[in-house]
């Protein structure tokens, strides 16, 4: 496992290695905020108001967006991640995996 060459040559270089640590750095903090935004986007419901036919075209042009930005950046992840499993493979490394797991607790 060259996971541990890596790192040292990231630390003592400014080359690929360096890079790669840096672009890791950005993915793990990009997953962070896409992770905040999508559980501080739920909806919130105004019981006073009816529904306008503008209000409508709103919120089926807000979900159109917000379902391109979420199409957008899973493409995106998912070409990073075949780049990172092909230079995996190439020079034998392990750079981890980013595992999301829902718990649901019985009562």
């Amino acid at each position: 496992d060259g996971t541990l060459e890596l790192l040292y040559t990231s630390s003592r270089s400014r080359g690929l290695p360096h890079q790669v640590t840096k672009n890791l750095t950005k993915l793990v903090l990009s997953e962070k905020r896409r992770q905040w935004a999508i559980e501080t986007s739920y909806p919130v419901w105004d019981p006073k108001a009816d529904r306008t036919p503008s209000q409508v075209a709103s919120v089926l042009k807000r979900q159109n967006k917000t379902r391109q930005a979420r199409a957008f950046a899973g493409n995106a992840l998912a070409a990073l991640t075949e780049v990172i499993q092909m230079a995996e493979g190439r020079d034998e490394l392990s750079l981890g995996r980013v595992i999301l797991q829902r718990r649901v607790r019985k009562l």
